[in-house]
């Protein structure tokens, strides 16, 4: 009987206040995060594997407003990448853009990068948990739970797969880890499942500079179909790094003291949404975050409330990493000797 290894990969949760009246610019230094020349290169190459993700997402998304985490996606494909071997180990470096990386330089950046990420800003909630679920009786080499231990803070537990209680347990772990913002991840388990590599981030943040929720009213949100629907908008005037040329107008709304923020893109006059995004990729997002400035700016943000689900065998696997995915082809011999063990989602 061929044996599983299943990846489920969680979404970023993003939660935003709009309840206390608009707050002056926050002056203070933001902290940084001290990185190696060897770690600046591996963050070059997450952003555009970030860029990778999402053109490729776009590209395959034809009715659902898409919401992804490039950041959770790595995270788990960094864990599962210390039990890949051979073609399959190559094609999972070269989809994230790590070829040519020790192992031991990847997880000692991963591990910074998490632990930087949540302590960074007092004000911001970010969270990221990681879990490794494995059937009881399946044989796993030590260094693989090891090594995801020490530098991705794994929790790591072998389960009985055919009781109930299994799925209720992985299912509660991932509701407490996103303060119940996902309440299920599982429906079953099957006789093939062998183990479970789940990553999970929560993200709560308060705006900086916070609306008043006596200015949201009713307005017109004019669609890209140039149809008009009414919705709850909230408005204010304030103090925002902005930028506007020929094809968008954006701002960057910052999180808590700064160092988390949310950059708001909206296509100019006879351009699309299309037409922004055909620009996206790492070289232009930094030539534009560099031409922002400061400015006092009057906007109008809708309300509004996304949920996504994806399964990215297939996108992943149009990325370089197909043979991850294939039973016959996978190898995974650094997870465990079993023989056909493969991604199945």
């Amino acid at each position: 009987m061929k044996t599983t290894y299943l990846i489920m990969l969680l979404s970023l949760l993003i939660f935003s206040c709009a309840k206390e009246k608009t707050s002056p610019v926050n002056d203070k230094q933001l902290k940084t995060i001290a990185l190696t020349i060897e770690q600046q290169a591996l963050v070059q190459a997450n952003n555009q594997f970030a860029f990778n993700l999402f053109n490729k997402s776009v590209s395959q998304e034809t009715k659902e407003n898409l919401f992804i985490s490039p950041f959770s996606v790595s995270m788990s494909l960094s864990m599962a990448l210390n039990g890949a071997a051979g073609t399959t180990k190559t094609g999972m470096e070269n989809t994230l853009g790590f070829q040519g990386q020790q192992a031991s330089t990847i997880n000692d950046y991963n591990k910074l990068l998490s632990g930087q990420l949540q302590s960074i800003d007092k004000d911001v909630i970010f969270t990221v948990a990681n879990s490794i679920w494995y059937r009881k009786d399946f044989a796993v080499e030590t260094s693989f739970i090891a090594t995801n231990r020490e530098f991705y803070n794994a929790e790591v537990s072998a389960l009985d797969f055919a009781s109930p209680s299994a799925l209720t347990t992985i299912n509660d772990w991932v509701s407490l880890k996103t303060n119940k913002a996902i309440p299920t991840i599982l429906k079953n388990i099957t006789p093939d499942n062998m183990m479970f590599l789940i990553n999970a981030i929560y993200f709560k943040g308060s705006w900086r500079n916070k609306f008043d929720a006596s200015k949201t009213s009713d307005q017109d949100f004019h669609k890209e179909d140039l149809s008009v629907v009414k919705c709850k908008m909230m408005t204010q005037e304030s103090n925002y790094r902005s930028l506007f040329n020929n094809s968008f107008s954006a701002i960057e709304m910052p999180y808590g003291q700064g160092n988390f923020v949310m950059t708001v893109m909206v296509p100019v006059a006879g351009k699309t949404t299309a037409d922004v995004i055909a620009a996206f990729n790492a070289d232009n997002w930094k030539k534009w975050n560099d031409a922002m400035y400061s400015n006092i700016v009057q906007i109008s943000l809708p309300r509004f409330k996304m949920t996504y689900e994806k399964t990215l065998n297939d996108l992943l696997s149009s990325m370089g990493m197909a043979d991850a995915f294939n039973s016959t082809i996978a190898n995974f011999s650094r997870i465990s000797t079993t023989e056909g063990l493969y991604i199945s989602e």
